[in-house]
């Protein structure tokens, strides 16, 4: 089982990718040119946090590199 999930809607009934480190997650993020981060979410099934992806990429460009989602 991989351990984050990245959904287009809040309740993660459509998930669109499944990774198993946040910087596959960000990777992810940064290659859907198609769509604006604001749409996507990101959950970390081990810790149940549950996060937008506009936060987690604002952390990488601010120069931060968490591992998992108990940064936020």
């Amino acid at each position: 089982m991989k351990r984050f999930r990245v959904s287009e809607n809040l309740d993660f009934e459509e998930i669109v990718a499944k990774f198993n480190t946040l910087q596959e997650v960000v990777d992810y993020c940064y290659s859907r040119k198609d769509i604006s981060p604001s749409y996507l979410n990101v959950e970390c099934l081990e810790d149940d946090i549950k996060i937008d992806c506009d936060e987690l990429l604002g952390a990488f460009e601010d120069g931060e590199c968490p591992m998992d989602l108990q940064f936020f």
